[in-house]
């Protein structure tokens, strides 16, 4: 950002925000942000967002309020409704983070590698053998799996996708 500017220092922690969380590291828009925070938190209520702001971890970001009742709320993203496999991975780490928080421990954080990942979701997501006819054409599966990217051997980031 340049002092020059015609747009301050909060429209640039405005539209970072829009486009994803914000971490301390990024020293400039993080100080704006805690120093511009009941402002930032009144115009995401506008469009039906909350501000969160975690300092001791240190990022920030936004999130879709959600309705209280009859109350009706802008909507800013879209809904979209995930596949099996997303869900099922997404179950697993629930899980898994759940008994990470529940026990004794000093650490903070929960890491994964892929392998552990694959471990998780494989009992419950079965392994492509053939792909459907319909679809088997210059070598390509269903529409599906170019959409989620799942290679031919049934594998995509790390789980098998039924």
């Amino acid at each position: 950002m340049q002092d020059n500017s015609e747009f301050g220092p909060r429209t640039f922690a405005l539209a970072q925000l829009f486009v994803g969380p914000v971490y301390a590291g990024d020293t400039q828009i993080w100080e704006t942000i805690r120093g511009e925070r009941e402002y930032l938190a009144r115009y995401f209520r506008q469009i039906g967002q909350e501000l969160v702001v975690d300092e001791a971890e240190g990022y920030a970001f936004i999130r879709q309020m959600e309705p209280d009742g009859e109350e009706r709320v802008p909507r800013i993203g879209r809904r979209q409704v995930l596949g099996y496999a997303a869900t099922v991975l997404l179950v697993c780490l629930r899980e898994e983070l759940a008994r990470f928080d529940a026990a004794p421990g000093d650490s903070t954080r929960l890491v994964l590698t892929r392998q552990q990942l694959r471990d998780m979701v494989a009992q419950f997501i079965k392994r492509i053998k053939q792909p459907d006819s319909r679809y088997a054409r210059d070598g390509q599966c269903d529409p599906a799996s170019r959409r989620t990217g799942i290679s031919e051997d049934g594998w995509t980031g790390g789980v098998r996708h039924a």
